[in-house]
């Protein structure tokens, strides 16, 4: 239907445009997030992940052939977020070594 979401509801409303450089751009309204969808800001909190996640990757890097620190550091805060699976260690194992060929 055109026009709004009459109740507004987030995610439910669409609207597309083209730019003159021939881009298509679709906007989508938002009006509260969904679970996981939102970074942590507290910085206190993501200090306390990053020490947990050195902690986690030196026994990896520990066996591990040699790598860039950054690509694990980034799944296992990715495995780690407000709305990640439990058990975020196999999408962490799974990231490196599919992705970056890195198997331990």
């Amino acid at each position: 239907m055109p026009g709004p979401d009459p109740d507004h509801g987030s995610y439910k409303s669409f609207a597309t445009f083209a730019d003159p450089d021939g881009n298509t751009w679709l906007l989508q309204e938002v009006t509260t997030r969904l679970a996981g969808r939102v970074w942590q800001t507290d910085v206190g909190g993501l200090a306390a992940l990053l020490k947990e996640t050195s902690e986690h990757h030196g026994a990896f890097e520990a066996v591990a052939p040699k790598h860039d620190w950054w690509d694990w550091y980034a799944a296992y805060v990715d495995a780690r977020s407000p709305g990640a699976p439990r058990g975020g260690g196999h999408g962490r194992r799974t990231y490196m070594a599919e992705v970056k060929h890195i198997v331990v």
